[in-house]
């Protein structure tokens, strides 16, 4: 966040003068009353606009289901809603996979001996809170060196699936919000004997590329959907809408490397803050400030193909993109250092 205060400068109003001009006796004299009214030290501060996240990422493979990565994880989870505990009733420290609950600003005021009425803090006591509260969220890629990326894979098979459901929590101002990414590296990583043999394999096994053109098959084989997660479970419910995929038949299902190639046109996918998946740029919801909305990604590596994609990797990321709701169309500006708010990286290789 980047507080601007700019020069101040003195605004003069109300400057006027009065001329009473006299003679007599051969004598003049000029005067003038003069006033001066000064609103001094006149500011204009920039607000606020700040985008962070939380996330919870999982798999299905080897292991069947498990929870593979979140933020915030600090403590043990006893279920999705709740923090385990010790038998002295300590909350149990050590990362678990599964996203912690996230405390309200009502909650950790109380935990802080401020009470539970907002108005009666004082404006320090705010201030403790709300910078508590927003220290449960991830600025990223900042907040991710030590952790990234949150989707690492090194021996995907045909039938394995995995989630990341984004939390998003926009602050200070509304905003429109774009779901973008990129392909950052295919790689064919070799040939096995396998792959040699089979007549859909067409990539060099020496293939590295950063463009979306390239004959890495592991970009088409893997089939993705996005859709608005609303209650945040990381899973593609019956009643949740959908903006990409969501088919039965994962095949039917755009595959990465079209979807890499929507959110890497522009600012990306537009999100709309009330999930109507049918909504243009124009026409969306603006996404209110201090409140949480949830957007997933799936992936899925269908059973129905060859040994083309073995050996095959992906790195590749995803991001969101922010702007203010005021003076905006929704159509939005490319940002000036060309990257999202948020970005995040997956690495997939299959072996």
């Amino acid at each position: 966040m980047t507080k601007l205060t700019l020069t101040r400068r003195r605004l003069l109003t109300g400057l006027g003068t009065i001329g009473v001009a006299s003679a007599g006796a051969g004598l003049g004299t000029t005067a003038y009353f003069s006033d001066q009214e000064t609103f001094e030290n006149n500011q204009l501060t920039a607000g606020e606009f700040d985008l962070k996240m939380d996330w919870q990422v999982t798999y299905d493979g080897p292991n069947d289901f498990e929870y593979v990565t979140a933020s915030p994880d600090q403590y043990r989870n006893e279920d999705l809603e709740t923090l385990a505990r010790d038998d002295l009733f300590n909350l149990i420290t050590g990362s678990d996979g599964v996203r912690d609950p996230i405390d309200s600003r009502d909650a950790i005021a109380q935990r802080a001996g401020f009470g539970s009425n907002d108005a009666d803090l004082t404006d320090q006591q705010r201030t403790i809170v709300e910078n508590a509260f927003r220290s449960q969220f991830a600025d990223v890629p900042r907040d991710l060196f030590e952790t990234r990326p949150i989707v690492d894979l090194d021996d995907v098979k045909p039938g394995d699936s995995g989630s990341v459901s984004f939390s998003l929590h926009l602050f200070d101002n509304p905003g429109y919000i774009w779901l973008n990414g990129r392909l950052v590296e295919a790689r064919e990583n070799g040939h096995t004997d396998p792959e040699n043999g089979d007549p859909d394999t067409v990539g060099d096994p020496d293939e590295v590329s950063t463009l979306l053109d390239n004959d890495v098959e592991l970009l088409d084989e893997i089939r993705v959907t996005v859709w608005y997660d609303q209650d945040g479970d990381a899973e593609v419910d019956a009643d949740e809408p959908v903006l990409l995929g969501g088919n039965a038949d994962p095949t039917a299902n755009p595959t990465l490397r079209d979807l890499l190639g929507l959110l890497s046109t522009g600012n990306g996918v537009p999100l709309d803050a009330s999930a109507d998946p049918q909504a243009d740029a124009v026409d969306r919801t603006c996404f209110a400030n201090s409140t949480t909305y949830y957007v997933g990604f799936r992936w899925e590596l269908p059973v129905d193909h060859a040994n083309q994609i073995q050996s095959d990797g992906v790195t590749f990321d995803l991001g969101f993109y922010a702007e203010q709701c005021r003076h905006n169309d929704g159509l939005g500006v490319v940002p000036e250092n060309g990257t999202a708010n948020g970005t995040t990286e997956g690495v997939t290789d299959l072996e």
